[in-house]
């Protein structure tokens, strides 16, 4: 029977059908109460499959790899659907690049803790998950994001590479007030979030990479064995030169512009591997869909220069890092296949394994809470 949550939230020990669930495989979920923002309610229900693999996590502990360093334990916490809103309400705010530039953030979490700064993944935004925000202020941390330059809200910087974004990254700590903080990137922001521990190794305290790439020209693994076929046509595109990137880019544009949570199946369909087309149900999509939306907003700019700057070099090298760094990812994904990870980890210095050969892309995403207990460890 489950107890309580990682939260501490009391948890009821039945499995019952449930007509709010119809993402379940079975129809049965897991019920909880936690206290509720609503006013004039003390409390509410949560509820989460009781057959998928994050209600797993809640009653056994995430298996890791058998080898190398492992990230310490601690359970992922579902998307529920329906409990709150799938996006966070964070304080947004601009700030100015040491060009100029304006760059879009967004704050959340404990405002007293230790700051953390999120690299989102491509073509998203910097908005927040409300699961996230409630990981961090549980965990006293402050989480802080951004729109990469050319999505959302902030400017473009063309011909950017991952080097330039850690220069943005600097001034968003320094607005806020952060000296040292702690870095943590998710598939395409898995790269900048290394280039920041490369290279602020005197104000970056700890790195994650969630499901993240290797460099295109790394000696070993081959960089597009194993992914989708979208992704596939995407980096072919992106070799072929920028013109052939952007006819490309504006065609997929508009296709995710048109999507709802109903069709996002469809649009990703080759590169959703059975784990992660489990997952993306409720708040999950319908996040992943408003941060792709305001991300999108003002065209594809930030998605090709983000495309662009993987396939060329990074402007750091990975083996000189000195800093804490986890690299998480499934090997059931296929929008990042699970060789890049292996490489991280072999090629990076002061790297703990956080691989998880049953995991797919997205269900990692509910592994945040574990993401943040490792960076907190290192403070």
């Amino acid at each position: 029977m489950l107890e309580q949550s990682a939260f501490g939230w009391p948890l009821s020990g039945t499995v019952r059908t449930s007509r709010y669930a119809p993402w379940s495989p079975r129809s049965k979920v897991y019920v909880w109460r936690r206290p509720s923002r609503n006013k004039g309610r003390l409390e509410v229900d949560c509820c989460v499959s009781a057959e998928s693999t994050w209600t797993q996590r809640l009653l056994h502990r995430a298996p890791t790899a058998a080898s190398g360093r492992h990230v310490d334990g601690g359970d992922a916490q579902p998307y529920g659907p329906g409990v709150q809103p799938a996006v966070a309400e964070s304080r947004e705010f601009d700030v100015r690049s040491g060009d100029g530039r304006v760059v879009h953030v967004y704050a959340d979490g404990d405002p007293d803790g230790p700051l953390l700064i999120y690299h989102h993944g491509t073509p998203l935004s910097g908005l927040l998950p409300s699961l996230w925000a409630q990981v961090a202020q549980a965990a006293g941390v402050r989480l802080v994001s951004f729109d990469r330059s050319g999505y959302g809200g902030s400017d473009r910087h063309a011909g950017r590479t991952i080097a330039d974004v850690v220069a943005d990254t600097a001034a968003v700590a320094d607005n806020v007030g952060g000296e040292r903080f702690l870095v943590f990137g998710q598939s395409g922001g898995g790269p900048y979030a290394l280039g920041c521990a490369a290279l602020l190794p005197a104000r970056v305290i700890a790195a994650a990479s969630m499901s993240g790439p290797a460099p295109f020209d790394a000696e070993g693994p081959d960089f597009m064995a194993g992914m989708g076929q979208g992704n596939i046509d995407e980096f072919t595109a992106a070799q072929a030169g920028e013109d052939s990137l952007r006819t490309y880019l504006s065609q997929e544009r508009e296709a995710f512009l048109a999507t709802d949570p109903q069709t996002m199946h469809q649009e990703w369909e080759s590169v959703l591997s059975p784990v992660d087309q489990a997952v993306l149900t409720g708040d999950l999509v319908e996040w992943l869909r408003a941060a792709s939306i305001r991300g999108l907003e003002p065209g594809y700019d930030g998605w090709l220069d983000d495309d662009m700057a993987l396939i060329r070099p990074w402007g750091f090298d990975l083996w000189d890092n000195r800093v804490p760094v986890l690299i998480q990812a499934g090997g059931q994904d296929r929008f990042v296949p699970y060789a890049h990870a292996h490489w991280l980890v072999e090629n990076i210095a002061e790297t703990t394994n956080g691989l998880s050969a049953e995991d797919g892309h997205l269900t990692l995403l509910a592994d945040f809470q574990r993401t943040v207990r490792w960076l907190r460890g290192n403070c």
